[in-house]
């Protein structure tokens, strides 16, 4: 039997002040230590990924100062191969449309791996032929849709022959999406 060793953390705060109080930068510094201990563990003990369950950040507008002391202490997990897959906390969402999080940053920049709420949807072939797609550019044009198809080279009966699968700020949102761009596409036989 495998055993799998991991870390699991959650609300580690970066960017947190304690304003007008004594020793504020030092309480700032505090947790950033924090996750750099984390990080620390992490590679030392050489575990197969890290998990953190939200609110690595205290507020969803950092300062740049906080977010590039972030990557730079997540960068040995990056540079060791050990997978970081995190969540957004209350706290780390962005409460605005058409713009990204700091989480989302960090993502598509590799230092994480971002998990959202997503929902999917089969795309069924009935009949006997050659599968056929159409309506696959408007499918794609809704936000935060992937479309994977499988390549089958014919279809008899009833056969799976797609996915479509996307995410949201919410699993309604995901929804919606997902079943918005499983409509667009069309399938001939």
């Amino acid at each position: 039997m495998n055993k799998m060793k991991f870390i699991h953390t959650a609300d580690i705060h970066l960017g947190k002040t304690y304003r007008n109080s004594s020793g504020e930068a030092e309480r700032y510094q505090d947790f950033f230590r924090c996750l750099s201990g984390i990080v620390g563990d992490a590679v030392r003990e050489s575990v197969d990924f890290v998990v953190i369950g939200g609110d690595l950040f205290h507020t969803g507008q950092i300062l740049p100062k906080t977010f590039a002391k972030t990557i730079e202490i997540l960068h040995p997990l990056k540079e060791a191969g050990i997978p970081c897959i995190a969540i957004e906390g209350n706290h780390d969402w962005i409460h605005r449309r058409n713009n990204i999080s700091w989480m989302e940053a960090l993502s598509a920049m590799g230092y994480i791996r971002l998990l959202r709420p997503a929902f999917s949807v089969a795309l069924l072939g009935e009949g006997n032929g050659v599968p056929e797609f159409s309506g696959l550019a408007q499918a794609l044009a809704v936000p935060e849709t992937h479309l994977r198809l499988f390549g089958k080279p014919e279809c008899r009966g009833h056969r799976r022959l797609a996915v479509v699968v996307a995410t949201g700020e919410d699993i309604a949102e995901a929804r919606e999406r997902a079943r918005t761009a499983a409509a667009a596409v069309r399938i001939t036989l």
